[in-house]
């Protein structure tokens, strides 16, 4: 989880570079939502949980979010 982490953040950052000369003032953003797989999970559950993380991100905007399973 933690190199999807830090890969999120680099692409987060690479896009904060980017300079739309034609449209000042225009930022670039990403959200990301990560999930990480268990044993016995199945795809439709990890994509299910890397999508509610996902939606929580962008509430928030240029967001990272992991999730995390209710206990």
């Amino acid at each position: 989880m933690k190199e999807a982490y830090e890969t999120a953040v680099l692409i987060q950052s690479g896009l904060k570079q980017v300079d739309l000369k034609d449209y000042p003032g225009l930022k670039l953003t990403a959200s990301f939502g990560l999930a990480e797989y268990q044993n016995g999970m199945n795809a439709a559950r990890l994509f299910l949980n890397a999508d509610q993380a996902l939606y929580q991100a962008k509430i928030t905007r240029d967001a990272i979010r992991i999730h995390e399973e209710e206990k």
